[in-house]
């Protein structure tokens, strides 16, 4: 798995410095979908194949 099959660093923090209010039900929704994928595929991935920022998001979310 490479880390384009995650959800980017970039996308990750546009989803937590927007508030809900301004979220859309589908927004809300698919970002609910793609973090619990994400979840997952970070505990499947081995820490060699993860990219820089992966490793960081990773490491902060508590995902390592």
């Amino acid at each position: 798995m490479s880390d384009s099959a995650r959800k980017n660093f970039s996308d990750k923090v546009s989803d937590a410095v927007t508030p809900d209010s301004q979220k859309s039900g589908w927004d809300k929704a698919t970002e609910g979908v793609s973090n619990q994928y994400d979840k997952a595929a970070s505990k499947v991935q081995p820490e060699e194949e993860k990219g820089v920022f992966q490793k960081i998001s990773d490491t902060i979310s508590g995902k390592k």
